[in-house]
């Protein structure tokens, strides 16, 4: 079980590591590097909780 979430996590991380770069260069087309790397980070914040959540650990979303 532990390898499975192990695996599960590391395809999580490279996946939200892949989309978060490519938010930044769409956003990067439309505002200045700083804000566009902002907004990236703070989206891709969202979809690793999400991704780890939901996919790795087999949880309910909650916020607290």
């Amino acid at each position: 079980m532990m390898v499975k979430e192990i695996a599960r996590f590391l395809v999580s991380g490279v996946f939200n590591t892949i989309l978060s770069y490519l938010m930044y260069l769409a956003l990067n087309a439309f505002l200045g590097y700083v804000a566009a790397y902002t907004l990236a980070f703070i989206l891709s914040t969202f979809t690793s909780y999400f991704l780890h959540s939901v996919f790795v650990f087999d949880e309910k979303l909650t916020i607290m």
